[in-house]
This record gives structure tokens, sequence and C-alpha cells, in this order.
């Protein structure tokens, strides 16, 4: 598997950076949450980048959840709610797993849906884990 999608130009780089930004903008504004931002910007560039090649970038997705967790740590950290975010874990590990299942069981899942799920889960999960 190619851990790199296809070439940007610098209109769709830049295109794609604005609206990441106020995407990232919109969701610290309404979370208060400095997870939202690489939350955000990573949910945009991946979109962008499966829009255009239908692909994303593994380094990408890497990135962004290395930084979300950070932010989520750094969120738990304000907030004193560590039991929050041993919630967003189990809750997230328990997406994970049966997404995974349903890609095990089912032709039209693709494994990076499994990732892409994964990755989108972890901020509303720390929001509100039974939502």
């Amino acid at each position: 598997m190619n851990s790199l999608a296809g070439t940007h130009t610098l209109k769709t780089a830049g295109l794609t950076g604005c609206v990441g930004g106020c995407v990232a903008a919109l969701g610290l504004w309404q979370t208060g949450l400095i997870a939202a931002v690489p939350a955000a910007t990573g949910l945009t560039a991946l979109a962008a980048s499966d829009l255009t090649t239908h692909r994303f970038s593994l380094r990408t997705i890497r990135l962004a959840t290395a930084l979300v967790v950070v932010g989520l740590v750094l969120d738990t950290m304000r907030a004193s709610a560590w039991d929050r975010l041993a919630a967003t874990v189990a809750m997230t590990g328990l997406v994970a797993l049966a997404v995974l299942a349903a890609w095990l069981i089912t032709p039209g899942i693709a494994l990076g849906d499994v990732l892409l799920l994964t990755f989108a889960v972890l901020v509303p999960a720390w929001l509100s884990p039974w939502a």
C-alpha cells in the first residue's frame, strides 16, 4: 500500500489549508478543546486527499492522531477529567473493534475506513462517550 496520496497543486493545498483552518477555528470555538484543532485540520486534509485521489496519506493520519492524542491529554489535564479520557480510550477501542470486525466480514469496507473512523471518533468520544 502506498503511504502517500497524490500531489496537490499549490491552489488545492491552499484551499484545503484555508478550509481546514476555518473548520479548526470553528471546532475550537464550539468545543473549547485543543484537540479539536488537529482533528479538524487532519480530517479536512484526509477528505481532500481522498476526494482527489481516492486514497489518503497514512503519514497524515499518523501525525494527526498523535496531535489529537496530545491535545486530548492537555484538555484532560486542564479539566482534571482523567475518567473522561479513560472513557474516550475505551469507546474509541470499542468502535475500532466493531469497525474492524465489519471490515473482516464485509467486502465493502476498506481498511482505510477502519483507520479513518477510529481517528474521527476521538474528539466526539471525549465530549460524550455514550452519544
